[in-house]
């Protein structure tokens, strides 16, 4: 603790020297800057593809040890004081090599800087993480023995507790006036894996919900899942167990009232799948608009054009402002956003190349909350 108090104090001292020396109001102001000398250890340089949340089976907390490897050489790599092996080997360090030092147990969100380093000498960084957040950290934050691990304990019963992920990040050297931060770190090693994957979808948090029978309250859900359409009643929580990891999960959603066949609202939740890892979707605000899709390719196709004879192509929906395609996008899809429930339709209308106009065809669709639907194009009689 001493070392990482000491390291505190020096940056507070840091910016103490960075304010003007006291002066007479026509003297030249002087400044004095002086640039710490760091190593740290950040997250996101171990924490690989695994979530830093607030998750059963995601990382919470974490140690990070700084060891000492001892003075570099020219060409900035350990010299003939560097360890001969890694942690948890047998023996002592050589002459010359400073204790290990110990961080606070952290959140897995926090970086840790270590001051209390030499210029010029060379040092390796040992990560301790775990699952969990009730936990206390039983040998002081600061020195340890050269090959020591840090003792992590069950703050209610005071029990031992070992970390789920251990990684190491390759030696860097300190220099003067530099912060350094450790790159080049392992993949993390799993000491307990084999939980399933699971993805929750929290369907009595979405805002606006009122849960009922009544007119204008909400009766179920309708979520499309990994397996297809699952019907949930509100209010439940949806869970989708043993996923194949490394994927993400987007989710669209349909709420229903009672007796209504058509959605009154959607939305879409989304979840990236972790192994071992229990996470709750991130659900996007109910609404009760959706997305009209138009293909341009297809509404002329129905003016009994293609791409090659179009000068331009314009779609007009109600009021708003319309969209004119060129051939150079004539096979790109154009969105309607923000349309409301039910059938919905765009017209079209061609300009050719000698300045004359086609017919209309109109372009419809059924319109569901929160989703995107094709519109099929047909030429008005």
């Amino acid at each position: 603790m001493q070392a990482l108090l000491t390291t505190a104090r020096r940056v507070l001292l840091i910016g103490a020297l960075a304010l003007p020396f006291a002066c007479e109001e026509d003297e030249e102001v002087s400044t004095a800057i002086i640039h710490p000398m760091l190593v740290s250890v950040s997250p996101e340089d171990f924490l690989g593809t695994l979530p830093c949340l607030d998750a059963p089976g995601a990382m919470r907390t974490y140690v990070a040890v700084l060891r000492h490897r001892g003075p570099a050489d020219d060409d900035g790599v350990a010299g003939e004081h560097g360890y001969p092996q890694g942690v948890g080997g047998e023996g002592g360090a050589p002459a010359g090599i400073d204790p290990a030092e110990s961080s606070p147990l952290l959140a897995c969100t926090s970086t840790i800087g270590f001051g209390m380093v030499r210029p010029d000498h060379r040092y390796l960084a040992d990560v301790y993480a775990f699952d969990r957040d009730d936990l206390e950290l039983a040998t002081p934050a600061g020195d340890l023995g050269p090959w020591d691990a840090p003792v992590v304990i069950d703050e209610a019963t005071g029990d031992p507790v070992a970390p789920r992920w251990t990684t190491r990040c390759a030696a860097i050297t300190a220099r003067q006036a530099i912060v350094r931060r450790f790159h080049d770190c392992e993949p993390l090693t799993d000491h307990a894996p084999g939980g399933p994957a699971v993805v929750e979808v929290n369907l009595d948090t979405l805002a606006g919900v009122e849960c009922g029978v009544s007119p204008g309250q909400i009766e179920r859900f309708d979520v499309t899942g990994p397996a297809g359409v699952v019907s949930v009643a509100c209010g439940e929580t949806l869970t989708f167990e043993d996923l194949p990891a490394g994927q993400s999960l987007v989710m669209p959603v349909l709420a229903y009232e009672a007796g209504v066949a058509e959605a009154t609202f959607g939305t879409t939740c989304t979840a990236d799948v972790h192994a071992g890892v229990t996470v709750t979707a991130s659900c996007d605000p109910l609404t009760d608009e959706g997305a009209l899709e138009v293909d341009p390719a297809a509404a002329a196709s129905a003016l009994g054009l293609d791409c090659s004879t179009l000068a331009e192509l314009t779609l007009q929906y109600d009021d708003a402002p319309p969209r004119r395609v060129l051939p150079s996008d004539c096979h790109r899809p154009v969105q309607f956003p923000g349309i409301a429930r039910g059938v919905q339709s765009v017209s079209a209308v061609a300009m050719l190349s000698d300045g004359s106009t086609s017919g209309e065809a109109a372009c419809t669709g059924s319109v569901v909350p929160a989703q995107r639907v094709v519109a099929t194009c047909a030429a008005v009689p």
